[in-house]
């Protein structure tokens, strides 16, 4: 669901949900550590996150992240890459990963590896598929 996207990416949700995304996800992702894949704060995907998954600023993203692990929770973890082949590897080699990617970026042979994610049960070439 977005919603569930949207809970990453603020830091509410740090795991996997059991059966996550009706199963087609590897089973042992169940319950695992998600691993956040973001862009650098100049790039189009970390600008797309902020305006359109999380509906906030820089500043404010930056503000609620830290103020989880001030509250003594667990931090989010976040791997910030330069490109969406370097996502796409990441996200291939590290279990529980996730990272948002540009829908073009899904022809990349580096990307050839990763699953999409479907939101609210529409992929990216779906007509009314969420983060476009």
């Amino acid at each position: 669901r977005f919603a569930d996207v949207q809970a990453f990416f603020s830091g509410a949700a740090k795991q996997w949900p059991n059966s996550s995304f009706n199963g087609s996800l590897n089973s042992s992702l169940n319950r695992s550590k998600v691993v956040l894949v973001e862009r650098d704060t100049a790039s189009a995907a970390y600008q797309f996150l902020l305006a359109r998954i999380l509906h906030t600023s820089a500043s404010e993203y930056k503000r609620r992240l830290a103020s989880i692990e001030f509250a003594g929770e667990a931090p989010v973890t976040i791997k910030i890459l330069n490109s969406d082949q370097a996502a796409c590897k990441f996200v291939f080699n590290v279990p529980g990963s996730i990272a948002l990617i540009e829908t073009n970026s899904l022809s990349l042979p580096e990307c050839s590896g990763v699953g999409t994610v479907r939101i609210d049960g529409r992929l990216p070439s779906q007509e009314g598929y969420r983060l476009r």
